[in-house]
């Protein structure tokens, strides 16, 4: 609906967690649409890591109540699973004048993992997970989230440096949202259903001596079904969109301590066409401890449906209402060309440091325009429009230092300069 993501369903068992990538700058090459300003890649652990059980539990006053199991067990040799379940309760929410705000929630989850052959050169894994709740909206009305997934992945080593993998996924939400009156249409219901079928492959292996190559290539079919709520419409109300990539990244070692990375992503969309999202890197190893690295790369926010298919309503019924905000068949995807450099080293046996600034080159970002006269469709008085453009600029600046063998300090500082 909106090209992101809906945090309020995203729960898990922090102990499950293997790790959290926060990944800074435009992903675009491997990661695709979307990727703009950085990625949070989010890992669970196998579940030969998770054998026994597990179990949490808590309450409170705003965190009114928290329980959390995990089981793990061995069906056969290298053959290892888990199942999992959470309930999680949250109190409404307190305005700064200490009134009540009626956003509370309610939401449990549950799911398994199944991981073999880890072992061997071929390894599979299954999983899946499901979750039901109700949110409170301080609008007024109750949303009724709910959802599930599965996941099959198979992967094949070759050797250290050379391995593929096969991925399919089904993934399945329903939002049920109240929409409040706008003044000009009445309160209703907006009811989402969206269907993903989702398939990836990826192949990493060197070519000679001085080229490490990946590619990969991915299919995405997405159908969406919107009940529309009297001040809330989206036309068509029921979609089908496909996306179609394929993506190639070269390693290449130009010298013993310099290696150049280039790589691009090409993207087919429904909306836009044919999306190009190419990078280059260069690294330089200036000794065993410090690296200096450079990067340019674009990346693009392709069009959701609320850019091009919403609708908000001034009066019902009819077929094509006059609206006061509403998405354009026009709107295109935005855009950025970032330019970044760094310098990290390890400046003993306990410290280590890190610096980088960036400069992001941003167009065709989304603003609001008076509709165009004689287009109806649109209705009055705004339209979306890719009319925003601006750069932003800034550093990061980052430390570590190991206390003590299980104890380590951190700090950093980040600046960022905003023109649009």
């Amino acid at each position: 609906l909106y090209s992101g993501v809906f945090w309020d369903v995203q729960d898990y068992l922090l102990e499950d967690i293997d790790r959290i990538e926060v990944i800074s700058g435009p992903g675009g090459t491997l990661w695709g649409a979307n990727a703009v300003n950085g990625v949070i890649n989010i890992s669970s652990k196998n579940a030969k890591d998770t054998q026994g059980g597990f179990v949490e539990a808590g309450v409170g006053t705003e965190l009114q109540d928290v329980f959390g199991a995990r089981y793990g067990g061995k069906l056969a040799p290298d053959v290892y699973f888990r199942v999992y379940g959470k309930y999680l309760e949250r109190d409404g929410s307190i305005t700064a004048n200490g009134a009540d705000v009626p956003d509370g929630s309610k939401m449990g989850r549950g799911g398994f993992r199944l991981d073999a052959g880890g072992a061997t050169p071929n390894a599979l894994t299954v999983q899946g997970d499901f979750y039901n709740g109700r949110e409170d909206m301080d609008t007024g009305g109750t949303s009724k989230p709910r959802g599930g997934n599965i996941l099959g992945r198979w992967s094949h080593v070759f050797s250290d440096e050379s391995d593929l993998s096969l991925q399919l996924y089904y993934d399945q939400t329903h939002l049920s949202a109240p929409k409040p009156s706008n003044g000009f249409a009445p309160a209703g219901v907006l009811t989402d259903d969206l269907d993903t079928y989702d398939l990836d492959f990826q192949h990493r292996f060197p070519l000679g001596a001085h080229n490490r190559l990946v590619w990969g290539f991915g299919y995405r079919l997405t159908s969406d079904h919107v009940q529309n709520a009297p001040g809330l419409v989206f036309l068509p109300a029921n979609l089908e969109q496909n996306l179609f990539s394929v993506f190639a990244q070269d390693e290449i070692g130009l010298a013993k301590d310099v290696t150049f990375t280039f790589g691009t992503k090409l993207e087919h969309t429904d909306y836009t066409g044919l999306e190009v999202e190419p990078s280059a890197r260069l690294q330089w190893n200036l000794t065993d401890k410090q690296m200096l690295w450079a990067a340019v790369s674009r990346a693009v926010r392709t069009p959701s449906r609320i850019d091009r298919d919403l609708l908000e309503p001034t009066l019902l019924p009819a077929p094509l209402p006059e609206s006061i905000l509403s998405g354009s068949p026009d709107f295109d995807s935005e855009e950025v060309i970032a330019y970044e450099l760094g310098y990290r080293a390890q400046l003993g046996p306990k410290v280590s440091a890190s610096a980088s600034a960036f400069f992001n080159d941003y167009d065709h970002g989304r603003s609001t325009t008076p509709c165009p006269p004689g287009v109806p469709k649109f209705g009055f008085p705004l339209v979306f429009a890719n009319d925003l453009e601006g750069e932003t600029y800034g550093l990061e600046l980052s430390a570590n230092y190991q206390v003590l063998a299980w104890g380590r300090l951190h700090g950093g500082y980040s600046l960022i300069k905003e023109y649009l």
